[in-house]
C-alpha cells in the first residue's frame, strides 16, 4: 500500500499506538501531537486520509479539517474522539468528514474498514477528475453482455443497474460536483 495518513491526537500514547497499527497495516503513516503541527506537516507533504481527534488544546479537529480542506480538496477525514456529541457528529459531516468514530475502539477492524472506505473513495474522486468513469461506463456498456454469456436481456437488465447507480453517485456530488438531471 502506498496511501499516506496523518495522525493527529494530543494524547501522544494513543498517537504512538494508532502509528505503530496502522504502519503494522502497510500504511505510510505520519503522527502529529497537536492541529498547528498537523498543518505545517501537510503543507510539506500530501496525504489521502487525516485521522484527527476532536478536542485538543490550541486547535480543535474541526478547524484542522476545515484548513486541511483549503490545502487539499481530495483529503478525507476520519474523526476518532472520546467526545462523543450529536452536534460534532452534524458538525463533522457539514466539513466533510466521512466517518465519526468513538475512543476507545474495540476491534482494529472499527478502525480498518473506515480507512478503506475512505481511500476508495477518494480514489473514486479522483478517478473521476481523471474521466476514467466515462472511459468504464462506454467499456462495460459495450461489453457487458460478455460477462452473461452473450444474453442481451441480462445484460440490459445489468446496464440499468450499473445507470442507477453512476445516477445515484452523480447526483449525490460523490464525484466532486452534483449534477441537475432532469
Amino acid at each position: 500500500m502506498n496511501e499516506k495518513i496523518l495522525i493527529i491526537d494530543d494524547e501522544e500514547m494513543i498517537l504512538e499506538h494508532l502509528t505503530l497499527l496502522l504502519t503494522s497495516q502497510g500504511f505510510q503513516v505520519r503522527g502529529a501531537i497537536n492541529g498547528q503541527a498537523a498543518i505545517e506537516i501537510f503543507k510539506s507533504e500530501s496525504f489521502d486520509l487525516v485521522i484527527t481527534d476532536i478536542r485538543m488544546p490550541e486547535m480543535d479537529g474541526l478547524e484542522v479539517v476545515r484548513q486541511i480542506r483549503t490545502l487539499d480538496k481530495d483529503a478525507e477525514f476520519i474523526i476518532l474522539t472520546g467526545f462523543v456529541t450529536s452536534d460534532n457528529a452534524l458538525k463533522a459531516r457539514k466539513n466533510g468528514v466521512s466517518h465519526f468514530l468513538s475512543k476507545p475502539l474495540e476491534s482494529l477492524n472499527e478502525l480498518l474498514i473506515p480507512i478503506g472506505r475512505s481511500l476508495e473513495r477518494r480514489k473514486c474522486r479522483l478517478r473521476s477528475r481523471k474521466g476514467i468513469v466515462p472511459e468504464l461506463w462506454w467499456s462495460l456498456a459495450s461489453g457487458c453482455w460478455l460477462l452473461f454469456g452473450g444474453s442481451w436481456l441480462l445484460a440490459a437488465e445489468y446496464q440499468r443497474a450499473v445507470a442507477f447507480c453512476f445516477y445515484s453517485l452523480f447526483k449525490s456530488g460523490y464525484f466532486g460536483k452534483s449534477y441537475n438531471f432532469k
